[in-house]
């Protein structure tokens, strides 16, 4: 869902970043930013418990864009997570896509010593020197959704999706809609890392694959429905016989659908939207939009939460290292993608999008392994 950025900010601005969280966490937060919560429609900001929590013990899921709803299932993995550890959760971050508030806000949370931190970083390259002054105050902190990749970033993992094979099974997907020939085109946000990873997956299946499918253009969305919509409408007319569009961010599949409802070519053009929002879902049921690649972000968090607590005692271990009685978090984990279409949607109308209902075996261990109800299994040694 969000840009991911290699860090290649000159070394004295990240020296600076890291002066001022040092700063921050000797001498306390400014009142200048408050930690940030999501909309109120979305109900994603701040501890929300049912029940007393067994330890004191809290950690915190900075996210970007909170106020979006493709959170919600973030947020519910990471509170079904925390209950089931009988610890304390806070989901946070700035209700829009700004960086420089996420930086802020993770400074804050940093300078409170939280006992983990879970992030997905709206720009990988402001966010690793805090990410890593996090780190060096001794709280761990796992990417999620995006990453800020090492060797710059000292974030023990990511958890997340593929977005290149995200984008391939979307291909395969529509190639199958449109019976492997025709034009079409994709709706995205041109440099933003994952969704450039998704347009490549399609333009590499369709030429592997499909060749009888072209991609005729790419077009910027700008990841907002009426730009989405009226770059649509442009190209629609330009390509009056176009068979098949992609849409590879959470907002393209709406601008897809409104121009080919205000051209009277809903049901026409194939459509292959992405994630599993319930305006997606809707435009599926209604038959505008054919299939959507869903993300997981349920299991992101769920496993994210549980790997930190392991890490604190003694279960699991970083990524590289051998410890006695201790299992070695995986450095990257794919979280994977599955297909919505009419024949699944009910599955998706549910707060963790259909993940808690189909939680796969291994994330259960990996959640039973961090209660202590199952025995980690260390790697050998080589």
């Amino acid at each position: 869902m969000r840009a991911v950025l290699r860090c290649n900010r000159p070394a004295l601005a990240v020296v600076l970043a890291l002066t001022m969280v040092a700063g921050l966490l000797a001498a306390g937060c400014p009142k200048k930013q408050e930690v940030a919560g999501p909309a109120p429609s979305v109900g994603a900001g701040g501890p929300a418990r049912t029940e007393t929590p067994k330890s004191d013990e809290e950690y915190v899921f900075i996210g970007i864009s909170t106020g979006a709803e493709y959170w919600l299932a973030a947020k519910a993995g990471l509170e079904d997570g925390a209950k089931e550890l009988g610890i304390r959760s806070q989901f946070t971050g700035p209700t829009t896509q700004n960086a420089t508030e996420q930086a802020e806000v993770m400074a804050q949370i940093t300078a409170k010593k939280p006992a983990g931190i879970l992030i997905a970083p709206g720009r990988p390259d402001t966010l690793t020197p805090y990410i890593n002054a996090a780190v060096e105050a001794g709280i761990p902190v796992i990417c999620l959704d995006t990453d800020a990749p090492p060797p710059d970033c000292k974030r023990i993992a990511y958890f997340g999706t593929d977005n290149y094979n995200a984008g391939r099974r979307g291909a395969e997907i529509l190639a199958g809609l449109i019976g492997g020939k025709g034009k079409v085109a994709i709706s995205s946000r041109p440099g933003q890392w994952n969704l450039d990873e998704r347009v490549r997956g399609y333009k590499e299946y369709f030429t592997e694959k499909a060749p009888g499918v072209a991609v005729v253009q790419v077009i910027d969305d700008k990841t907002e429905k009426a730009e989405g919509e009226k770059q649509a409408t442009a190209l629609l007319s330009r390509y009056p016989d176009l068979a098949g569009f992609a849409g590879v961010n959470a907002v393209s599949g709406l601008g897809i659908a409104a121009a080919l409802k205000s051209l009277d070519k809903a049901g026409k053009v194939k459509v292959v939207a992405m994630d599993g929002d319930t305006g997606i879902l809707d435009l599926i049921a209604d038959g505008v939009i054919d299939a959507s690649i869903a993300q997981r972000q349920y299991w992101m968090s769920y496993i994210g939460i549980a790997y930190l607590y392991g890490l604190n005692h003694g279960v699991f271990c970083k990524p590289g290292e051998t410890k006695p009685g201790a299992e070695p978090i995986p450095a990257v984990i794919d979280t994977t993608v599955v297909e919505v279409n009419k024949t699944n949607l009910d599955q998706f109308r549910t707060p963790s999008q259909g993940a808690k209902e189909t939680l796969r075996q291994d994330f259960k261990d990996v959640m039973a392994k961090a209660k202590g109800e199952a025995k980690p299994e260390p790697k050998a040694e080589s």
